[in-house]
């Protein structure tokens, strides 16, 4: 009798490893498939990142030369234009001013005045010398000023940094107030621009927002445009977050928050 029982505990110990190790084998095959599984997808991100970021260099990559090719045509149309002009009047036969070609000796002047406006107009935008020299509030002050000269917009500046940040950070906030206004100049049809700049509890805040047409954000994300791809890259240079909202009475509204950065002002530059 003691037989068969010996032979059903067997038997059940051999049930119960082979349970066992059936368990232990699916654990094992579950967690490497788990892992694998984790190991691709974080993979892809990776690669969804990578591929993000080198859209981001190739937008702003793209900005810079078509800010070169802007700052060509500028120089040749108009300044070019000018200067040549200027050059005309100069080297004109006596007979020919005498006749009454050139009868007002004023226009060179206003010729060579409106080749040096134009020349500074080209080196603000490209040099940030005036930041080096009066900071980022004033910077932006001037941009808006040359807005309200236009006529056709009401704008309102709120810029609150009671103290210099460092250069590069200028130059940057500086930079990317210059894609939000050019976007709105270029497809907003806004009449009303504002901008707030202050001190956040994480670091900085900056809020911009217009009355124009607005954009589908969604489809924004789905294809982005350069001037905004460009904006964005730069924000995440800064390490910063941009969100796009809708403000209630219409239009747009970006939303900027950088992060606390050490602040080191400029070096003076000599004159």
């Amino acid at each position: 009798m003691d037989l068969p029982e010996e032979l059903e505990f067997a038997w059940l110990m051999l049930i119960g490893i082979s349970l066992t190790f059936l368990l232990a084998l699916a654990v094992v095959v579950f967690f490497v498939y788990y892992q694998r599984r984790l190991f691709t997808q974080n993979l892809a991100m990776e690669q969804l990142k990578l591929e993000e970021q080198q859209k981001r260099m190739e937008a702003v990559m793209a900005a810079q030369e078509n800010e070169r090719s802007r700052i060509a045509r500028d120089l040749h149309d108009e300044v070019g234009v000018m200067l040549s002009t200027a050059k005309l009047y100069l080297t004109l036969p006596d007979t020919k001013v005498q006749d009454g070609v050139f009868s007002d000796p004023g226009k060179i002047q206003a010729l060579l005045d409106g080749a040096v406006t134009k020349l500074r107009a080209i080196a603000r935008n490209l040099s940030p010398e005036h930041l080096e020299k009066f900071g980022l509030e004033k910077a932006i002050e001037d941009t808006f000023r040359y807005i309200d000269a236009v006529g056709d917009y009401e704008t309102s500046v709120e810029v609150h940094l009671h103290e210099r940040l460092s250069l590069d950070l200028e130059v940057q906030l500086y930079r990317i107030v210059q894609e939000l206004v050019n976007n709105t100049l270029k497809h907003a049809k806004a009449t009303q621009i504002k901008l707030l700049l202050r001190h956040h509890p994480d670091g900085w805040e900056l809020q911009y927002t217009d009355n124009g047409i607005g954009f589908d954000v969604g489809a924004l994300q789905k294809q982005p445009s350069l001037g905004l791809t460009t904006l964005s890259g730069r924000v995440a240079v800064m390490k910063g977050k941009l969100t796009w909202t809708t403000p209630k009475t219409g239009g747009t509204q970006a939303n900027i928050l950088f992060p606390t950065v050490h602040h080191s002002p400029p070096k003076h530059v000599k004159t």
